[in-house]
């Protein structure tokens, strides 16, 4: 009984944390605390373009249709193909991308706490102190800011991870730091990033919970095992990006720009119960809260003072340290920014990280494990430790959340692309390439548009965004005039599709330029300009 009674508690915290969601599955996708929809439209792509090369045996994985002409678009973001996989699996069963997209969030929640459970229970923590540190384990706060972002939401392996470590110290053998090892890719192929991140913390806990070490040859298995099951990705990724100068798009101002500022640790999310406020892309919601801060305090200090503890409150307590002063990078002067020189200099794929402030989420994590420790020392009162967990559980809940309606487009122009020749091309104006991520809600929407579509875009949103897209982006800024035409021309863009509200801004510059654009079709919200393959642009200009 008991084995369906503790997954079925964690996944009652995932619908109230997430409330009111469970009202509607099958109709609306969450989006955490930013004030649009880019992300979770983005992410909705994301597993939508896996789901559909799981259809296809993989086959072009890399050359996802937006930026087009890139022959590798899928590259510049977290490939996610794990999730993708489970994603695309429920999509053929239910056809409905936010049942899906809404069952992967809402199992990866519970993961989260279950594994939490499963890792307390390896370290031989009470019943009811684990299971206490599996539900706040599953209600970190930045999980609850960050619903719209699944990657970052993703915890599970990275604790799985460490309780093979425990299982190593405990009874050594192979088979502990193999299971670490494939966990380890699990987290590669949910949350790549997550996986860069939390690997120096691995290491740490490894030489602090294994010290010292035996069987030299499991690490270097469990290394070699994970290896093999991260390259069909990861090798797959870096070809794709081998002709790219990637250091353009990590300098050392755009690592500042999404490093954690010291204001940041003060926010909690913004539907926080207790401190709701409107969103905004000021900072990020990094808090703690206050509750917990006694109960980890407590922690510290039992687990300092006993022996069959020790091990871990150390490592938990440099966990926190080091994740925090690792979540500032750059903005950090000597010496507190010694962890983040060391790893930029030494650690290899560190030099393209981003967005540092998602250390603060492993952060969390090890704050949550503490504060289990106080509950330990709070001792047999059960009633003190199910109110203290009431108390912090209140101090974190984050609901309701915002919830985006998902509707299957039915817009004229959608249809028309749909019945279009399959080597249509297209190019959504206005179009953006850069700045904050609210700026390309319109673009991601067309994403989701092109999943019912299915015609290349030469728009996009990702990780990086290609050079000629910026290029080309800037170049259509005038469009129609003679260079923009040029490079839809260059670029193979057989259409443009216009907003009516762009369009009449220009309506006279558009008549100019008719004979180098066939209008095709008009509706309520766009017109469709097909580019003439041919004709003398200057001698158009001229006139």
């Amino acid at each position: 009984m008991r084995r369906l009674t503790i997954p079925a508690v964690f996944i009652a915290v995932a619908f109230v944390q997430t409330a009111p969601l469970g009202l509607h599955l099958t109709t609306h996708v969450p989006f955490g605390n930013y004030p649009t929809a880019t992300t979770v439209r983005w992410e909705m792509w994301t597993l939508w373009w896996n789901s559909d090369r799981l259809t296809h045996g993989y086959l072009d994985y890399w050359n996802a249709p937006i930026f087009h002409p890139n022959p590798a678009a899928f590259a510049y973001s977290e490939p996610q193909w794990l999730t993708g996989l489970a994603f695309g699996v429920i999509l053929l069963l239910a056809d409905s991308p936010p049942l899906a997209y809404n069952a992967i969030l809402l199992a990866i929640l519970a993961l989260n706490g279950w594994s939490g459970f499963f890792l307390l229970r390896q370290l031989r923590f009470p019943l009811g102190a684990a299971l206490a540190g599996g539900i706040l384990v599953e209600m970190l706060p930045l999980a609850a800011d960050q619903l719209g972002v699944v990657q970052t939401v993703v915890l599970f392996p990275c604790i799985m991870a460490l309780a093979c470590l425990v299982q190593f110290r405990r009874d050594g053998g192979f088979g502990p730091l193999l299971r670490c090892g494939v966990w380890m890719a699990v987290c590669f192929h949910t949350a790549s990033h997550t996986a860069l991140l939390f690997g120096p913390v691995a290491v740490a806990g490894y030489l602090v919970l294994c010290w010292p070490p035996r069987r030299l040859l499991a690490p270097i298995a469990a290394l070699g095992l994970c290896g093999a099951l991260v390259v069909p990705i990861a090798v797959g990724q870096l070809g794709a990006l081998s002709g790219l100068d990637m250091e353009r798009y990590r300098s050392e101002e755009t690592i500042r720009r999404t490093s954690a500022r010291v204001d940041d640790y003060a926010k909690m999310p913004a539907t926080n119960w207790l401190r709701q406020r409107p969103p905004d892309w000021r900072g990020h919601a990094l808090g703690f809260g206050v509750a917990v801060w006694p109960l980890a305090l407590a922690g510290i200090w039992f687990g300092l003072k006993n022996r069959c503890y020790r091990r871990w409150a150390l490592f938990c307590l440099g966990a926190v340290l080091g994740c925090v002063l690792l979540s500032f990078g750059p903005r950090l002067d000597a010496p507190w920014n010694a962890p983040y020189e060391l790893l930029r200099t030494y650690y290899s794929g560190f030099e393209y990280a981003r967005n540092l402030w998602r250390f603060a989420g492993l952060a969390q994590l090890f704050v949550a494990l503490l504060a289990v420790l106080g509950l330990v020392w709070l001792g047999r009162r059960r009633w003190v430790q199910c109110l203290v967990v009431l108390i912090v559980a209140i101090d974190w809940l984050s609901a309701p959340v915002p919830l985006l309606k998902w509707e299957v487009p039915t817009q004229e122009w959608v249809q028309w692309l749909r019945e279009a020749p399959p080597d249509t091309r297209i190019v959504h104006v206005p179009m953006v390439a850069s700045g904050r991520a609210d700026r390309f809600d319109q673009t991601t929407y067309w994403m989701n548009c092109q999943m019912y579509h299915g015609r290349p875009i030469a728009n996009g949103f990702a990780s990086f965004v290609p050079q000629h897209v910026h290029a080309l982006s800037r170049i259509m800024e005038g469009f129609p005039n003679a260079s923009s035409i040029s490079a839809l021309r260059r670029f193979q863009i057989s259409h443009v599709l216009v907003e009516s509200d762009w369009f009449m801004e220009r309506a006279e510059q558009f008549e100019i330029w008719d004979e180098h654009l066939a209008l095709e079709k008009v509706t309520a919200d766009v017109r469709i300009y097909r580019v003439v393959s041919s004709g003398n642009v200057k001698e158009a200009f001229e006139n």
